[in-house]
Formats: structure tokens, sequence, C-alpha cells
């Protein structure tokens, strides 16, 4: 069995042991090549980190090179409202990651245009740009929403628009001595489950929103622009695995595995097997309270489910090779 961990320690204690200032001796943070086949193979570079290929964009959305283009514009301006990091001192570093949307924006054609874009830029695709200090290493992370995104920043100002700021661009520093802007990086995803299965991965993972479905299905995000620390890394396998759930105890075989940390806390760097929890819903509600109006209106609408959503912590299954 390889490098099976204790994961039925208590979970407070793993996150205090992960909360120190300097976690990054704990783990590695690269990939070798004996982990990975096929595209995530072919995607390995020398460093051991992937390259990621993110979809394209459409007319309209905010590509990469924007993203990339109006990651420092924004610092600048949270440096100008009081934020303590140095602009000047940062640069977009490394790879971009692209955030994977839960739910379909099909908003419908009656919800008023301020309300429609301000769904689709809470949940829709994200970009998440890092930003580097002299030394190249990763001291800030910007995240945009990638539809309905209108707001732009130059010389310390944004954008003349009624946009709320958090719903499009969010971004800040990150734990010291730590390599990575996001708490789990793809490389810690694909290490991680090549140590608890020793199976290659496939594919270059992918990122995916965390979201919640509460009663009446309704959705939300756990916190807004908060995809950095509040996560699901996608990680396909070459062979089937088989895995029980901590909560329903239920085995499943599969060579689809999300790892995450337990929760969305900026210090919990610790990864976990994520698997989906009971049949997943076909849609969710999304709801809106529209204050500018006198009075309020709460504006309501079921979209479609486009990966899952509802989720249990997971171990390698007792007596597997």
């Amino acid at each position: 069995m390889r490098n099976q961990r204790g994961r039925t320690l208590l979970l407070v204690g793993l996150l205090a042991c992960e909360s120190t200032s300097s976690p990054a001796p704990v783990f590695r943070h690269d990939v070798t090549p004996e982990m990975v086949t096929g595209a995530a193979l072919a995607a390995l570079k020398p460093d051991g980190r992937f390259q990621m290929n993110p979809p394209p964009t459409t007319a309209g959305d905010v590509s990469l090179e924007q993203a990339r283009t109006q990651a420092p514009e924004y610092m600048k301006y949270l440096a100008r409202r009081g934020n303590r990091t140095n602009p000047d001192l940062l640069t977009v570093c490394g790879e971009a990651y692209f955030v994977h949307p839960q739910v379909h924006r099909d908003i419908p054609d009656s919800v008023p245009d301020l309300i429609a874009r301000t769904l689709m830029r809470l949940y829709g695709p994200q970009w998440i740009i890092q930003m580097c200090g002299p030394a190249g290493d990763p001291q800030a992370a910007v995240q945009a929403a990638i539809e309905g995104n209108d707001v732009r920043f130059a010389n310390g100002e944004r954008s003349d628009t009624s946009v709320v700021l958090v719903t499009a661009w969010a971004g800040g520093g990150m734990l010291d001595n730590w390599p990575d802007v996001l708490t789990i990086s793809p490389e810690r995803a694909v290490r991680f489950v090549w140590e608890t299965f020793g199976v290659r991965v496939t594919e270059v993972p992918q990122l995916f929103q965390r979201g919640l479905r509460w009663a009446g299905d309704r959705y939300t995000l756990t916190r807004v622009g908060s995809a950095r620390a509040c996560h699901r890394w996608r990680v396909v396998l070459e062979n089937q695995v088989r895995v029980r759930g901590m909560t329903s105890f239920a085995e499943a075989t599969t060579n689809v595995i999300h790892v995450g940390a337990a929760t969305c806390s900026w210090v919990d760097v610790e990864p976990w097997l994520h698997i989906p929890a009971g049949p997943q819903p076909t849609d969710v509600v999304l709801d809106f309270l529209d204050d500018f109006e006198s009075p309020a209106i709460v504006w309501t609408m079921r979209v479609p489910v486009v990966s899952p959503i509802l989720f249990e912590l997971a171990l390698r299954a007792p007596g597997t090779p």
C-alpha cells in the first residue's frame, strides 16, 4: 500500500498542523513523469509543473490576455485604498488558472440585464492570475470574472460602472512561505492521488468552483471571490480505484477523483479526496436580491447543473491493492 497516511486523524489536529507559517517543507509541489501519462504527461514541464491550457473565451468575455494586463492595474487600485502590498514590486507570473463553474447561467430574458450580468459574474467561469515579487516567488493572486465583467482599471482607478466590485475582481496576498497562490495546486492534487493509489493521472487536472446547495435547491458560493482557497480539482486516473465515503461509508469504484481541502479556509492546505455524495441535482435555484428597487425585488430562477455539487470526504477503501 503506497504511503497510506492516517486519514482518520482528527480534522482539527490536521488543520492545526497545517496552519503554521512555514508549511513548505511538509509537501512536495512538483510532479514526476512516473505519476502521469497521456495528456498530463505531455503538459508536464521540466520543473515538474503543468502547462495549463485553458479553454478559449468568447467575444465580450474577459480574455486571458486582458486578465493578465488588468491584474497589475487592479493591484494598484487596491493599494490606493489601503492594501499594504506594494504593486510596483509585483509582476504577472506563472500559469493562469481557469476556474470551471458548477452551473450553467441559463438566465431568462425577463431578468434585467444588471441582474443577469451579476449572476454571470458570480457563478460563471473565473481567471486566477498569479503575481510574483522581485525574486519570482508568488506573492498575490487576482481573480477575475470572465463573463459579464466590464470593470477595468487604469492609473489606480476603476471604470465608472454600477458593478459591485467583488463580483468582478478580487485578490490579495497569500500564506507566508507558501509557494503557490492556491491552497492546493494541480501538482499537489496529482501527487496526492499518486501517493494514495499509485495510479497514473491521464489529464491535466481541472479546477472547479465549490458551491453549496441549501434547502429548496438554493445554490450559493461559499465565499464570493475566493476560488483560490475554495475549490476542487477534478483528477482523471488511468485505472479504476476504490474509495469509501467518510460520511456515508459507501464504497465506489471510479477513475475520477476530486481533490481539495476539507474547508475553504485560507490556511487549510491539507489535500483530501472528495467524491460525489449520493444523487446529484440536475438543476438548482439562483436568487438575487435587487435592493436598488423600492420595494426590493427577489429574482429567482432555476439553472442546469453541469458538474457535481454535493460531495463528501473520502478515503482509499480498505483492502484494495
